[in-house]
């Protein structure tokens, strides 16, 4: 039972005081940096603010012709900022959303009685987990800094996975060529949270896995593990 009297391990019922953050940011790169270094999530940002492919094409050319300049990265980084805005982009809603970032994996043996527990020790400095959470369509990419937690427990047979909730920021928007609508998309990336503590923070959780699912390999952040803002990307270090 989960009330105000008893809390199981992961309760999120809202009850009881204020608790502090799972995790801290350690780090921000706006999106125009981010995309100096890994020119992969051109294409992928832009088509999830729902830039046409016109568009899109004509954003790459300009863009090589940027990273060729041969600038200083200060500069470089200016030119891309600077090129996204070929686009209007006009924000329709903003809304905060819990996301489940996947930590790990672990399993018992399908054997009768069997039983493993794991556990992270207590938090300490620098210790934990690193995230790298990249943002959607053209948002920062921010580094969390992940604090250890309790121990969690596998029966026989079952695959857990343990996760930690981030508040994601979350806006809806109109991207405008002029006064013409191209299409309507969205941003994500990590929001900020309340030095004091929320009485809303969900705390680090473990879910159970179809079977069979600890003997595969990486896997991909899906809607499964959403609670409510899909594509999410994430980094483990």
């Amino acid at each position: 039972m989960c009330n105000a009297a008893r809390h199981s391990p992961g309760c999120e019922c809202g009850f009881g005081p204020p608790f502090p953050p799972n995790y801290v940011t350690s780090g921000v790169t706006e999106w125009s940096e981010e995309v100096l270094d890994n020119a992969s999530l051109v294409t992928r940002g832009l088509r999830e603010m729902s830039w046409d492919e016109l568009s899109i094409d004509e954003f790459l050319a300009r863009y090589a012709e940027i990273r060729n300049a041969g600038l200083p990265r200060e500069s470089l980084i200016a030119s891309i900022r600077e090129l996204l805005g070929m686009r209007r982009k006009v924000a329709e809603s903003v809304r905060d959303d819990w996301i489940r970032m996947p930590l790990y994996r672990f399993g018992a043996p399908a054997v009768p009685g069997a039983l493993v527990e794991y556990s992270e020790g207590e938090s300490l400095l620098g210790g934990g987990w690193s995230l790298k959470v990249f943002g959607i369509g053209s948002a920062d990419t921010t580094s969390l800094q992940v604090s250890k937690s309790k121990t969690f427990v596998a029966n026989a047979g079952t695959c857990k996975l343990v996760y930690v909730p981030v508040l994601m920021r979350v806006t809806r928007m109109a991207v405008y060529d002029g006064d013409r609508l191209l299409g309507r998309g969205v941003e994500a990336q990590v929001a900020p949270l309340r030095e004091t503590g929320d009485e809303h923070l969900k705390r680090r959780g473990c879910t159970t896995l179809p079977p069979g699912s600890c003997m595969q390999g990486p896997m991909e952040l899906g809607k499964s593990l959403s609670l409510g803002t899909e594509g999410t990307r994430a980094a483990r270090r």
